[in-house]
């Protein structure tokens, strides 16, 4: 039997990472889509970056067991080196140096001809908008500029898999957007990417998938559009719908397993808190002739996915 199951990158099993007696990261089975752009959600604290740390090697204090395009890791580590990329939350540019210099140094640390990564180096500070910097010491930069420089940092040798933690913390809309704009170009040529963040919006419009991670445990995995089906739907209809009380009853009469009012006043519209299917729902309004105007449906965001599964609310700030 061929399995439809997607081919993963990079994958953990019964991961456990501890700090000290404390554990952090607590039995995590994860798999990261190879092609995709997989998000990683959380709060702080919720152990993103304590899990990207022990994706890279970087925690000791670990069991469990760690795979790169289906082998162990430990048998194969030299590979993942060459193929992974890391863009961390904190700057890893070397101030004095320029952008130009930041990238050669990064470059030649992997290996790179200095005829070859020089080309891609100029290609690379064009892409992130620099190309008019290159020259310029990255400490003299903005704060949206050292960021773009971060990116570029950990792209420079072309990897297979990039791993971004939190990169868009207090950069500029402009910037953020770039940024996101060159994350997609780049999964578009066959990169791989684990994105982490707590911007909603972000995740939103960029990961083919999510992770919901909080306390160290992964509450949720899938698409978008997969999780998002599982909340309510809540639909309203104005006090100017003559058939409203009609409609209700005939929802309670046929579908009552599948909503629940949540409240109704002849001053107030009412609200309808429904899962599932909505083609009854439609048809219902069709039968009774409702006016459009009279109904408005909201549909479940990302933000009241987390808040259901953690009982916090986490915002873009």
């Amino acid at each position: 039997m061929i399995s439809s199951m997607p081919e993963s990158i990079m994958e953990t099993q019964s991961l456990d990472v501890f700090h000290g007696h404390r554990e952090v990261i607590k039995g995590l089975n994860l798999s990261i889509p190879k092609g995709k752009i997989l998000g990683l959600l959380g709060p702080n604290g919720a152990g993103k970056t304590t899990l990207v740390r022990a994706l890279l090697g970087f925690h000791t204090q670990l069991r469990g067991s760690l795979f790169w395009k289906g082998k162990p890791l430990a048998h194969c580590e030299h590979d993942f080196r060459l193929k992974v990329g890391l863009v961390p939350q904190e700057l890893a540019i070397y101030p004095e140096l320029s952008a130009t210099e930041n990238l050669a140094f990064f470059a030649n640390l992997y290996g790179m001809a200095q005829k070859e990564s020089g080309l891609w180096i100029t290609q690379l500070l064009d892409q992130v908008g620099l190309a008019d910097r290159g020259s310029q010491p990255s400490g003299q930069f903005s704060g949206g500029m050292a960021r773009r420089l971060n990116l570029a940092i950990g792209v420079v040798h072309q990897p297979e898999f990039l791993i971004l933690d939190e990169p868009t913390v207090g950069v500029d809309p402009q910037s953020r957007n770039r940024m996101i704009e060159l994350l997609r170009a780049w999964n578009r040529d066959g990169m791989t990417i684990l994105y982490t963040s707590h911007f909603l919006g972000e995740a939103e419009i960029l990961c083919d998938e999510l992770v919901i991670l909080d306390g160290g445990e992964i509450l949720a995995q899938g698409t978008l559009g997969a999780l998002l089906s599982n909340l309510p739907v809540r639909i309203s209809l104005t006090e100017k719908v003559p058939q409203r009380d009609s409609i209700i009853k005939e929802w309670e009469t046929n579908h009552g397993g599948n909503w629940k009012l949540c409240k109704t006043s002849p001053a107030m519209e009412t609200e309808v808190f429904h899962k599932g299917d909505l083609s009854w729902f439609w048809n219902t309004l069709a039968h009774h002739s409702v006016p459009m105007g009279e109904v408005s449906i909201d549909r479940p965001r990302l933000e009241d996915l987390f808040l259901n599964l953690t009982g916090k609310d986490l915002r873009d700030e």
